[in-house]
């Protein structure tokens, strides 16, 4: 090759990569920081918390919400705490998938999950109805979406 050609060749494959794998228009979601409701868990008392809807290990990258929502209050979490997946996760999904059933609870209760953190916006209506009538779940608190429960 010329080397008067050599840059502007260099050049051109060098856009042509980069256009190729460009992607547009790049969207964000505007950060509303983390709610006050989950400030609350933040006590000297010592918990251990869920968050649901408890996704599937295929989607478990939707679980980067509740990881950011645990720096309030820093407490052992089922969810997980990095994008790092343990052998525990998987069960843990196979056991809440049915969540609030009575199996789920009886679950929950033998890891020794004191507070169920609920996204109402996430979470099937059927599922919401059926928390009301589940007697071990007394309602902590709720900002609207957010829901936490106790476990008796």
């Amino acid at each position: 090759m010329a080397p008067r050609w050599a840059f502007p060749i260099c050049l051109a494959l060098l856009l042509t990569a980069n256009a190729e794998a460009f992607r547009a228009p790049l969207l964000y979601n505007k950060y509303a920081g983390i709610p006050p409701l989950v400030k609350s868990l933040n006590t000297t008392n010592p918990s251990v918390v869920v968050m649901f809807p408890f996704y599937p290990p295929s989607a478990i990258w939707l679980n980067a919400r509740y990881m950011l929502y645990s720096t309030a209050f820093w407490k052992p979490m089922l969810n997980g705490y990095s994008g790092f997946m343990p052998a525990s996760y998987v069960e843990h999904s196979q056991h809440l998938g049915s969540f609030p059933d009575e199996d789920s609870i009886r679950y929950l209760e033998g890891l020794g999950v004191t507070h169920i953190l609920v996204d109402s916006r996430s979470t099937r209506q059927e599922v919401l109805a059926r928390l009301a009538n589940v007697h071990e779940l007394s309602l902590g608190g709720t900002d609207g979406n957010l829901l936490i429960y106790l476990l008796k």
